[in-house]
């Protein structure tokens, strides 16, 4: 009986060479390695080393609706989640004719403040009167607690206003607090935003006001965004 023998086949894949494969895996690693580390090298040059602390106020009077609540409420959630450093704190108020609630917050998402948001902004029923001087006075007064703390204050309001004169005296105060780099304020109702606007004019001089109505809150955003940017830029350089 013969027996055939078959040599290898010349033009066949044979057993790949172990070396040739170790070294094309390194190179791989590698290049994921170099990737890696240039990516967390490019996320750390876009955070915010600021020494920041925030001042949220939040309007629960009748004259604003449950939408514009929530409009409020989604506006802070998304300077958390995208704007703010990793677990800046947070004062927060909740004001109509008298201020209800002052806490301090230091979420590490925007959802760590969703039963809080609930159960006293959006839920809360409204109540007549609108005294802008109580949030004010209570963020000027949270600024100079802070003298070393770069401040971001946002009135959530919809510029109902039933304390002008002292809303004109106090955003004059506000706009000369060199810690307080700016003031964000909305959603504004358009039969309120000019009038209020005046109010707040020596804040707009100083380039710290940002306002918003419920149609732009992103392009606000976005404009504190870069404005912060813009300071922790400075900040490295010096």
């Amino acid at each position: 009986m013969r027996h055939s023998r078959q040599g290898p086949r010349s033009g066949g894949t044979g057993d790949s060479n172990p070396w040739t494969t170790a070294i094309a895996f390194a190179g791989i690693l590698a290049v994921l390695f170099v990737g890696g580390w240039l990516f967390w090298r490019y996320s750390r040059s876009q955070e915010l080393t600021l020494p920041l602390s925030v001042g949220a106020s939040f309007d629960i009077s009748g004259s604003m609706h449950k939408d514009e609540k929530q409009r409020a409420v989604g506006v802070l959630y998304t300077l958390i989640d995208g704007v703010f450093p990793y677990q800046t704190p947070i004062r927060l108020w909740i004001y109509a004719e008298k201020i209800h609630e002052s806490m301090e917050k230091t979420p590490a998402r925007s959802s760590d403040l969703n039963a809080f948001a609930q159960r006293n902004i959006t839920e809360r029923l409204g109540e007549w009167g609108t005294y802008q001087k109580l949030p004010l006075q209570a963020m000027l007064d949270y600024a100079k607690e802070n003298p070393n703390r770069t401040i971001v204050l946002c009135l959530f309001t919809d510029g109902e206003d039933h304390t002008p004169e002292e809303t004109r005296r106090l955003a004059e105060e506000l706009s000369q607090q060199p810690n307080v780099c700016a003031v964000l304020v909305g959603p504004l109702k358009e039969q309120f935003r000019m009038g209020f606007r005046q109010r707040l004019e020596a804040l707009q001089r100083s380039g710290k006001l940002i306002l918003f109505g419920m149609n732009d809150a992103d392009r606000a955003v976005n404009e504190l965004k870069a404005k912060l940017n813009h300071l922790n830029e400075e900040a490295r350089q010096r």
